[in-house]
């Protein structure tokens, strides 16, 4: 039974859900306190001083579900409450999208990978004038180089003086907790902590800071830290602990790294790292790799059992229509054998006409991983 409203802006006032692509859904509660504390941040994000003028006059396109938190808050909350008005499409129409930018000429646009790769793809977008858009955010799922790099010329090409910037965050602390700062535009990766967040790489084992360039657990505090998860004091204990600096910490379950000049990398989730033969392997670096091959849409990568070796990898593709299958499977067996060792190189290819997607867009690894399973316990 959900308690009813306090007016306490430390008590609960929404509930979101995790988005569950790698475990099941959980409740989050969050607090106006929660939300404030990411909007308060929202000139940062945009790349205007932390506590300066509100922007009225400038406009927003938001094509996010408002049940999330990147939508919610950022595509949202931030912008109403820095004076930016906000354009809420119901449903992604890259002719609506285009309109907006050709008549009401809208300055910032946030969405997740598909969105964008959509963008690239619409003959809409092809003849507008983008030299409006000042700012443009990615989040929700990972943002490859290449997408990046493609969109960045995208957006030159059609007068912009922006570059794609990608952004991190968990629903347990609201949304984005890091973004690539405007003046670094032209940089891969997830950026900086916003300026009242912290972040750190930790070893999950002995919760000990690891030095630049070690890949470890994300870890994140802050004022946006949920208040837990509702009616599950245990999760809530795994998921916000107390570190030796008396601190509460968001242990996020992702893995990464801070590199020497400081900024943040995502290198994919700790439940999605496999053990092919006893060896980690991050399929996050599988499918940035393939996705590098102009022929490749979308690709997912995911393991599945083996006699021997326990886990091998297996991907499913998503090609261009015009794509050689064939040529094509030969080109990623050859561009994973040269570029990958050799425990991650991928022992089933699959192409598919398109990928299951969750709610928000990010391509549902958990399902296509129970697709898999049925199929090979049918087979036995």
């Amino acid at each position: 039974e959900i308690p009813a409203r306090s007016k306490n802006h430390k008590s609960v006032s929404a509930y979101l859900h995790s988005g569950g692509t790698t475990a099941d859904p959980k409740a989050i509660m969050l607090s106006d306190y929660n939300f404030n504390a990411i909007a308060y941040q929202g000139l940062q994000m945009l790349g205007y001083s932390l506590f300066g003028p509100a922007q009225f006059g400038k406009s927003m396109i938001t094509v996010l579900p408002l049940f999330h938190g990147f939508g919610l808050c950022i595509g949202m909350h931030t912008c109403l409450i820095n004076g930016i008005k906000v354009y809420l499409l119901p449903r992604f129409s890259a002719k609506a999208i285009a309109d907006l930018f050709k008549k009401n000429r809208a300055n910032y646009l946030c969405g997740v990978p598909t969105l964008y790769e959509a963008l690239l793809k619409s003959d809409h977008m092809q003849n507008v004038d983008l030299s409006c858009l000042e700012a443009a955010f990615c989040g929700g799922d990972s943002l490859t180089p290449e997408l990046k790099s493609r969109f960045d010329s995208f957006l030159s090409e059609r007068g912009s003086k922006s570059k794609l910037r990608e952004g991190y965050g968990l629903t347990e602390t609201v949304t984005v907790c890091s973004v690539m700062p405007k003046q670094h535009q032209d940089k891969n990766g997830i950026g900086l902590p916003l300026a009242n967040i912290k972040m750190k790489i930790i070893d999950s084992d002995t919760r000990q800071t690891l030095p630049a360039g070690q890949v470890g657990e994300i870890c994140v505090s802050g004022p946006s830290t949920m208040k837990g998860y509702l009616n599950d004091p245990e999760a809530t204990a795994r998921a916000v602990v107390m570190h030796d600096d008396g601190l509460d910490w968001v242990e996020t379950g992702d893995i990464g790294y801070q590199d020497k000049e400081g900024f943040f990398h995502f290198k994919g989730r700790l439940k999605r790292t496999l053990k092919v033969s006893g060896v980690p392997v991050f399929p996050k670096e599988i499918e940035e790799l393939i996705s590098g091959l102009e022929q490749v849409r979308y690709v997912a990568a995911i393991g599945i059992p083996h006699a021997y070796k326990m886990t091998v990898v297996k991907v499913f593709i998503v090609p261009h229509e015009e794509a050689d299958l064939k040529q094509l499977e030969k080109d990623i067996i050859q561009l994973c054998e040269s570029s990958l060792m050799v425990h991650a190189i991928p022992q089933e290819i699959e192409f598919r006409e398109s990928l299951p997607q969750t709610l928000i867009g990010k391509i549902d690894v958990k399902l296509l991983e129970a697709e898999e399973e049925k199929l090979r316990a049918q087979a036995e």
